[in-house]
């Protein structure tokens, strides 16, 4: 019958060698039940005959997008980069003056890092719960759906960290407290285009598509 199915044209598969039959016919079980349950777009599984449908959702929304924030974000970066060029490019500067500029400098550059690895990068939507995904490694924060109450789009316009809190920088993440909601988690990038999620406490994030967010979350269409 000669080399009438190939792999990228090089390797006939056609005759098969009998010592590989039962060796492919086991590969072909195994790989028939690890897909007994075919996932048919995100979170609709297709159930097989004879096996129970399994369900595992998984949204991810990445975190929204404000002007102000990179706008003060990229103005720190600029500065940092200022003070450090002028600190190692000026030969004739005194020492006090240098080491100032170099204080400055690693001041800004902790509250860039310190903004940087606090900042939400994206949130997850499981069966079972909704994930709060920040740049610093392990420091997801997972609320139980089964926990939450509510959840709105909200539009806040002036807001005060209630404790150690990190604002403006890369985004806010932190207790903050306003006139609307009194006190609440913030991990936004943008709270005047926000989501509130109203469980043990409070939270309010910022996914890019708020609309869609709050639809996929209450499991409306």
């Amino acid at each position: 019958m000669g080399a009438r199915n190939s792999l990228f044209g090089l390797v006939p598969l056609d005759p098969m060698p009998a010592y590989l039959t039962p060796l492919i016919s086991r590969g072909s079980a195994i790989i028939d039940k690890c897909s007994a349950v075919v996932y048919v777009g995100i979170g609709r599984p297709k159930k097989a005959d004879g096996l129970q449908e399994v369900h595992r959702m998984k949204k991810y929304f990445p975190a929204g997008a404000d002007g102000t924030v990179w706008i003060v974000t990229i103005s720190l970066m600029a500065l940092l980069l200022l003070l450090l060029v002028l600190a190692g490019g000026i030969t004739s500067m005194p020492a006090a003056a240098a080491i100032t500029l170099y204080a400055v400098a690693g001041a800004i550059g902790l509250i860039l890092l310190i903004g940087w690895l606090a900042k939400p990068i994206q949130y997850e939507i499981r069966d079972d719960s909704l994930s709060i995904v920040r740049s610093f490694p392990f420091s997801k924060i997972t609320i139980g759906r089964s926990e939450i109450k509510d959840v709105r789009h909200v539009r806040l316009k002036s807001i005060t960290p209630a404790s150690v809190a990190v604002a403006w920088v890369f985004g806010y993440a932190g207790r903050f407290s306003s006139k609307e909601l009194g006190a609440f988690s913030l991990f936004a990038t943008s709270p005047r285009d926000a989501v509130l999620i109203s469980a043990k406490q409070n939270y309010v994030i910022s996914p890019a598509n708020p609309k869609r967010f709050i639809q996929d979350l209450s499991g409306k269409k």
